[in-house]
């Protein structure tokens, strides 16, 4: 009975945070396993963060004047100004695996075919035929894949150390290139 009561007291609240954690953690996951680790982290680094940065200042400078100029007494605005700050820091800091869900999401709404790269094909030598022991070299660049869902992708069964195959990724809305689909 002390449970359903303290349910109904907080029930507002506990809805709220469930649905926050949901969009925070478990949204920006799910989206993330329909691309390759160091592609959402070239995205996150290269165009994600600098935009969530200029937003977070602009709206800081904005939030800045706006005190200064209906905040009389300059001691009264300077804690509104560094409260407000904080406050939105450590927002923007929480939510950032949200925008980035969102970003993903919208970036797989239009695909199209768009490059096509070259690897080479090599196995541990002992497990020979198995896609988690696939390696995969870029031709160009002879960089190796560390991330595990192109091997898994492009595996077939026929594929031998020394192969060189090719692979057309896709590009989506917002630029962010996608794995192949399976085979």
């Amino acid at each position: 009975m002390k449970l359903k009561a303290l349910f109904n007291e907080y029930k507002v609240r506990i809805i709220f945070l469930t649905v926050f954690v949901f969009l925070t953690v478990v949204f920006p996951y799910t989206q993330k396993k329909y691309y390759m680790a160091d592609t959402v982290s070239h995205f996150e680094d290269a165009y994600l963060w600098p935009i969530l940065l200029w937003v977070w200042i602009g709206l800081s400078v904005i939030g800045i004047i706006y005190a200064l100029v209906k905040i009389r007494p300059f001691a009264e605005a300077l804690k509104g100004i560094l409260s407000a700050v904080i406050t939105c820091a450590f927002i923007f800091f929480i939510t950032r695996g949200f925008f980035l869900g969102v970003a993903l999401l919208v970036n797989r709404a239009i695909v199209t075919p768009v490059q096509q790269e070259r690897y080479s094909v090599y196995f541990d030598s002992e497990r020979r035929g198995k896609p988690d022991y696939l390696h995969l070299r870029h031709v160009k660049t002879g960089e190796l894949v560390h991330d595990g869902l192109l091997p898994e992708r492009i595996y077939y069964t026929g594929l031998r150390s020394g192969d060189t195959i090719p692979v057309t990724f896709r590009k989506g809305l917002l630029g962010i290139v996608l794995p192949p689909v399976a085979k």
